[in-house]
């Protein structure tokens, strides 16, 4: 008798690649606002390469875990890893011939675009330079059970409600592996928290800082400006009090451990960071992969230069 293994998330796999087959005949991808495509086009650009990093950080695990059960958590975790990076670069590519943007879904990490460069300085350290218990705290634990559900589960209900059911479908299958490796995070924050708390704090306020100033321009641009207005469902602050906020900090107390020593900082900057950030991505649309929206309604004033006046004082 033949057994065939079948890849956790395999059903999912097969649901996703059902979807894709039969949007393929249609022209959905036609009926999309420019806004939305530069969300995808950010995701798939900034996201495709991570997802096969992670892929390393995995079997880094696998290899070097500090029990069997790690180790074999590990061993799956880099098969999930390794479907992202292939179905991510999959889905991304096939754009290409409709829009020459898609193309950085693959290329993105080889290149020293400013955005890359940034990326590639917070994953290198998350996920290739770390011991294994320092990614075990802040992949698994800081980084996917924490903000990728901003990513997969935020935009999955944006990408519906604008009509991209293409995507939703790619990236809530991605979520639904993330929920099952994410797991290794907390057995090793528990044991480190007993042996060097000192370390785990400063661990997962690492992690947690450079996670959120990511997603502040991966994630906060396409929530609040790039999604058309009425699909919006929650702002990007409003999903991050929900979705990161409350469940952070309850980990946190759960572990034993304090809010970060910024967290007032962080607060502040869920009103200013997404929109400082927009506003760069804007002036700065030469050097990037995607279309920034302005994101100004039509209802909103004209002035034109003969209605302007220059307010006393001020010169030329």
């Amino acid at each position: 008798m033949l057994v065939v293994y079948k890849q956790p998330g395999a059903n999912v796999i097969e649901t996703v690649d059902a979807v894709k087959a039969a949007l393929q005949r249609s022209s959905a991808f036609n009926s999309l606002t420019e806004g939305w495509k530069s969300a995808t086009k950010m995701h798939f650009g900034g996201v495709a390469l991570v997802e096969y990093a992670a892929v390393l950080a995995e079997l880094k695990m696998a290899r070097f875990g500090l029990n069997g059960s790690w180790r074999n958590m590990a061993t799956f975790g880099h098969l999930d890893e390794m479907r992202h990076a292939a179905v991510t670069t999959f889905f991304g590519h096939e754009f290409v011939g409709q829009d020459a943007q898609y193309d950085w879904t693959q290329k993105t990490f080889h290149t020293n675009d400013w955005v890359a460069i940034s990326l590639r300085n917070l994953f290198d350290a998350m996920m290739n330079s770390a011991n294994v218990v320092d990614i075990a705290i802040e992949l698994p634990l800081t980084f996917e059970t924490g903000f990728t559900n901003l990513q997969f589960v935020a935009l999955a209900a944006d990408a519906l409600a604008s009509g991209d059911v293409n995507f939703a479908n790619m990236i809530s299958s991605i979520q639904t592996d993330e929920a099952r490796h994410s797991q290794q995070g907390g057995p090793t924050l528990e044991i480190l928290v007993e042996h060097d708390p000192v370390r785990a704090q400063w661990v997962v306020d690492k992690a947690f800082w450079g996670s959120a100033r990511a997603f502040a321009a991966l994630t906060g641009p396409a929530m609040d400006y790039y999604t058309p207005l009425e699909h919006r469902k929650q702002s990007y602050r409003e999903f991050m009090e929900e979705w990161i906020i409350d469940q952070f900090v309850h980990t946190l107390e759960q572990y034993g451990l304090k809010k970060p020593w910024y967290w007032d900082e962080f607060l502040r900057g869920l009103d200013i960071w997404h929109h400082g950030l927009h506003m760069g991505l804007w002036f700065w649309r030469p050097t990037i992969w995607w279309r920034p929206m302005a994101a100004v309604s039509c209802a909103q004033p004209s002035f034109s230069r003969s209605s302007w006046r220059r307010p006393a004082g001020v010169r030329r």
